[in-house]
């Protein structure tokens, strides 16, 4: 039987962010101080996007993981630091760039954009080893519902409109049969009315015609 996981649809969705911002920040021409500006400010969600991430996990996965595996959490919270200094580095950046005049923001642009592809390539590896190795290990720790409470204790911190931005990720980033579970997950925890609502923001938005069709035979059968 297939276990519960919390890390998959979440990690395939930064994934994507994170990809998205990286090649918005290479095709930017930051000597229009327009563009510069707009892409900072996706920048700027990516990293709120982010450090809420990972203060998610040190809130509710890492001291019920802790209490049972103690050492399995040292080298997550070593990369987390280290992704802080990362997020504190492109604050930094955005600045220069902001300051920066017309002639100086491409080479600023430049710098920010081989920043955060440094921070992709240790990230990537940080999210294969929550798959990979973290996953597992909370798999044999813990039951799938005592898993699905650490999840459902998380998407209930995250403001409805945060949420929103990450469940449409999420929907984009997901393979089909993923995006079902996903949403049959959502549906089953959610008031009267308000999965649908949900879906008009998130699936309906996002999605192809073709994967919205595909999404509610999913789910009506």
């Amino acid at each position: 039987m297939e276990r519960h996981d919390l890390y998959g649809p979440i990690h395939k969705a930064l994934r994507l962010l994170q990809a998205r911002t990286l090649t918005l920040i290479g095709v930017t021409d930051f000597s229009d101080e327009a563009a510069a500006a707009r892409t900072i400010g996706v920048v700027s969600e990516l990293l709120h996007t982010a450090a809420k991430h990972l203060e998610h996990e040190e809130a509710v996965i890492h001291p019920l993981l802790a209490a049972r595996a103690p050492d399995a959490v040292i080298l997550l919270e070593a990369q987390h630091g280290e992704h802080r200094a990362a997020f504190a580095e492109f604050v930094h950046l955005a600045g220069r760039i902001a300051g920066a005049d017309a002639l100086e923001r491409p080479a600023r642009g430049r710098e920010l954009y081989l920043a955060l592809a440094r921070f992709m390539a240790a990230d990537f590896l940080h999210m294969a080893h929550e798959e990979q190795i973290i996953m597992p290990l909370l798999q044999r720790l813990f039951t799938d519902e005592e898993l699905i409470a650490m999840e459902g204790e998380i998407v209930a911190s995250i403001p409805p409109d945060e949420l929103t931005v990450l469940l449409q990720a999420m929907l984009e980033a997901l393979s089909r049969p993923e995006r079902a579970q996903l949403m049959g997950g959502v549906r089953a925890g959610a008031p009267p009315g308000v999965f649908e609502q949900l879906m008009q923001a998130t699936a309906c938005a996002v999605l192809s015609d073709e994967d919205l069709i595909d999404l509610n035979r999913r789910l009506a059968a």
